[in-house]
């Protein structure tokens, strides 16, 4: 329980866009779009806020579609659903297929350059939380969210890619190996 009010706190910081209170007042800004996003420290941290992490392979993008179920919205929140095939679990447990969520679409005014849509094809590792029961994205089918930028990471060869420099939880995974990687979730999973 705890988890999910923290991140629905969360995610209602990263949906404030272009509304950052100033510096030390708890909202902070990054990147060019002027999104404020959860931070959730270093790895340790992101990993204990994850319900699931998953390296996977992105299979197809769904859709997106316009949210306002926030009081503290003022503008309409754009969500793409993507489908993504389960190579390897890194935290908790999944297999096959998962619905995957992420804030922002493919039009200019709900793009994020730390954030990218994920792309078919593309190799990532994923830090997730269950949404399946959130009223927002309820719909009868399990699905998970992408915590804010630092849970995206693009895999390339061995290399760990982040559109999130800056943050320590992203610094701290991207200057690691897939296979170090694996092998720290594993055991921030087991603290």
């Amino acid at each position: 329980m705890f988890v999910r009010v923290r991140w629905a706190v969360s995610l209602l910081a990263a949906l404030l866009v272009a509304a950052c209170g100033p510096a030390g007042s708890g909202q902070e800004t990054y990147g060019e779009s002027m999104a404020s996003w959860p931070n959730y420290g270093d790895l340790a941290g992101l990993v204990k806020a994850s319900d699931l992490v998953v390296e996977a392979r992105v299979v197809r993008r769904l859709g997106s579609r316009d949210v306002r179920g926030y009081p503290e919205q003022r503008v309409p929140v754009s969500f793409t659903e993507s489908v993504v095939r389960v190579e390897r679990v890194l935290k908790g447990s999944a297999d096959g297929e998962l619905r995957v969520v992420q804030v922002g679409a493919d039009r200019p005014e709900q793009r994020y350059a730390e954030f990218p849509l994920i792309a078919p094809g593309s190799h990532v590792v994923l830090f997730l939380v269950d949404v399946s029961n959130e009223p927002v994205h309820a719909d009868g089918t399990k699905k998970y969210v992408i915590l804010a930028p630092v849970g995206l990471l693009h895999v390339q060869g061995s290399r760990m890619i982040t559109r999130a420099p800056g943050w320590a939880a992203s610094d701290e995974a991207a200057a690691l190996s897939l296979g170090e990687l694996r092998s720290r979730v594993a055991a921030l999973s087991r603290n």
